[in-house]
C-alpha cells in the first residue's frame, strides 16, 4: 500500500494530491475526500504517512479585516 494512492485511514483509494495548495522541499500533502484525513509522506517515498489533522474536518473560516 502506498500512502500516495491510499488512504491511511480508511483505505480509500480515492487520494487528492495538494501539491497545487501545500508545498514543502521535503514532504508531499495528501487528503481524502471520503473521511477527511489529511497527511503528508516525504517526497519521493511512499510512506510511511504521518498525520497532518485528525478527527474533525478543517472547517474554512472567514476572517474579517478592519482598518
Amino acid at each position: 500500500m502506498s500512502a500516495r494512492t491510499q488512504c491511511p485511514r480508511c483505505s480509500s483509494g480515492d487520494v487528492v494530491p495538494l501539491d497545487s495548495i501545500l508545498s514543502s522541499p521535503h514532504l508531499d500533502f495528501f487528503r481524502c475526500p471520503d473521511c477527511k484525513l489529511f497527511w503528508q509522506v516525504p517526497k519521493a517515498e511512499d510512506g510511511p504517512a504521518s498525520l497532518i489533522v485528525s478527527g474533525e474536518p478543517i472547517v474554512p473560516r472567514v476572517v474579517e479585516l478592519t482598518a
